[in-house]
């Protein structure tokens, strides 16, 4: 299934394509960019929406 990004940030549906293997396809992007030289921007985040769950998720990509 696509990704899709937005004015806002990704446009995904939970548990239809906002699933934890494309959070990892994200983050592992979002990691790459910023590891690079032209990455002038920060990600955010919603509060909305069940960071507990998605936080380990980003951690063990971004720190692996």
């Amino acid at each position: 299934m696509p990704i899709h990004f937005g004015t806002d940030g990704w446009r995904a549906v939970i548990s239809d394509s906002f699933t934890f293997d494309n959070l990892r396809i994200v983050t592992q992007a979002i990691a790459d960019a910023v590891a690079s030289d032209h990455w002038n921007k920060s990600p955010g985040v919603d509060p909305r929406l069940r960071q507990k769950c998605c936080l380990p998720v980003l951690v063990s990509v971004i720190f692996r």
